[in-house]
């Protein structure tokens, strides 16, 4: 028996969306740079996958101090990307096949390049000067606090022309935006309205629940042994953020029918409920990163270990920071690159992988970062052709969400097993149930659901295993890491 369960239909919610790395996608003009027109190239490729949104990571102009995250013109498109004209093609052509188009917002700060702070550093009489948080050094010119940034070092830089810090969470080279002043909100939200008048279908805001800081910079108890503290955990979902989330939501977002999703790194679920709570009117969901300590082996880097790649060949900021702490901190060369392997972001921003030719295809020039060796073996061209592929059992996972609601609205209940291998639950929606059992172990693992072994009526719509292997009751053996979902119906109340 189950209740009738009420949902409201929404787009955002039913999507699958497809997250693109500009850079590492597709170039089109061999100068070993993704492209726009490397993405418009693509198209027919992620509409064939079942892709429904893509997530276009920073194209904005930029000098590139963090990959793009440092931006210093919000209205132009990085050279290096190609042009307006490109962007507004690839629009249109996405929307023809189908396809919504989201972007990165970076609005909690710019780059040291953006007519903005340069305006705002050359004079504390500048009009701009509070576009950014400028502070006062404490005696024999040292920080307004002892704040670390996210990337290492003080969180305070000091500007000699002006005799003050400014503050950034991150790289010296993207200073924090002032939310304390109206002015700024105002040319921001003028911004993110000519975007979404452009034909933008969303966003992913980066780093939105930092936005707001401590009030006065207070200086932080610093762990034994540490002499800072790390503001990115500091200023991370203070009360007032959601103020101004709401205002955003109030003057520009509700007036289109798009797509909201919040980079919120330090968020629990019961703060991740505020910010997507509908009764509050902020965003439709948040990313925070919670998910990401679920696998903590290296499988998958085997090949990356027996490659005998340096730090010169990375190019992510903060893999090079870390390089150098952990010189100082006298750890080994070997032990520093074993690390850098296991967790560099630039292995996930390595070149698209789409045949067997050099550099997966990616480019005919020399990419910007070296393609994974695998690719001469993993590559889309070649799981195209093979019906197990993951690339396959990819298009199976969206065509079935696309195929049964209850995947995207039914109401989620955990299974709990003895076995603590097996992650188990149902989503249950009007006359349907949907059961996934999961095995995450090397072993193979009996798993009997009372609930529904005894249901002779119940269907096997998917495994990740060979057909021949799988049986279509519940009690089975599952193979080791194995997947599957069942489907069967229920008697409504």
């Amino acid at each position: 028996m189950v209740q009738e369960v009420d949902y409201k239909r929404k787009w955002w919610k039913e999507s699958v969306v497809y997250q693109i790395y500009p850079r590492s996608f597709m170039d089109t003009n061999g100068d070993g740079i993704g492209d726009l027109k490397g993405i418009i190239s693509k198209l027919d490729y992620l509409h064939n996958l079942g892709v429904d949104v893509i997530w276009i990571c920073p194209f904005y102009k930029t000098p590139n101090a963090d990959n793009g995250y440092d931006i210093s013109d919000y209205y132009a498109v990085s050279e290096e990307f190609g042009t307006m004209a490109d962007f507004e093609q690839l629009l249109s052509e996405a929307h023809r096949k189908g396809i919504k188009v989201i972007a990165d917002l970076v609005l909690n700060h710019t780059s040291d390049e953006h007519p903005w702070f340069v305006e705002s550093r050359e004079s504390k009489d500048s009009p701009k000067r509070d576009f950014y948080i400028w502070k006062k050094a404490k005696e024999n010119k040292e920080p307004p606090s002892n704040w670390a940034s996210f990337f290492g070092g003080s969180a305070w830089e000091y500007d000699e022309q002006s005799a003050e810090y400014y503050l950034h969470l991150f790289t010296q080279k993207q200073p924090d935006l002032n939310w304390e002043n109206p002015l700024l909100i105002e040319e921001l939200h003028r911004m993110v309205r000519w975007w979404l008048d452009k034909g933008l279908d969303g966003f992913r805001i980066d780093a939105i629940n930092h936005i707001v800081k401590m009030e006065n910079y207070p200086d932080a108890e610093a762990p034994a042994h540490e002499k800072i503290v790390s503001a990115h955990h500091l200023c991370s979902n203070l009360p007032k953020v959601h103020d101004h989330i709401q205002n955003l939501n109030r003057e520009v977002f509700s007036h289109y029918d798009i797509m909201t999703v919040g980079e919120a790194a330090n968020t629990g679920p019961e703060e991740a409920l505020l910010y997507v709570d509908e009764n509050r009117a902020e965003l439709n969901m948040v990313i925070h990163f919670e998910h990401l300590g679920m696998d903590s082996s290296n499988g998958g880097l085997e090949s990356w270990e027996k490659t005998p790649w340096s730090i010169d060949d990375y190019r992510d900021v903060v893999t090079h920071q870390f390089y150098r702490q952990a010189q100082k901190e006298g750890w080994t060369e070997d032990r520093i690159m074993r690390a850098i392997h296991q967790s560099s972001r630039d292995n996930a921003r390595t070149p698209m992988q789409w045949n067997d030719q050099a550099h997966g295809g990616f480019t005919t020039g020399t990419p910007w970062v070296q393609a994974n060796p695998n690719a001469r073996w993993i590559n889309v061209e070649s799981a195209v052709k093979d019906p197990n592929s993951i690339l396959n059992y990819y298009k199976k996972l969206i065509s079935l969400r696309k195929e049964h609601l209850v995947a995207v609205y039914g109401k989620y209940e955990s299974i709990f097993l003895e076995n603590t291998s097996i992650l188990a639950f149902s989503r249950t929606l009007r006359n349907e149930q949907l059961v996934v059992v999961m095995n995450f172990s090397a072993a193979s693992a009996h798993v009997e659901i009372p609930e529904v072994s005894a249901d002779k009526s119940i269907k096997l719509l998917l495994s990740n295993v060979e057909s021949d292997l799988v049986e279509t009751r519940v009690d089975d053996r599952l193979q080791p890491y194995e997947a599957r979902i069942y489907l069967r119906g229920v008697i409504p109340c």
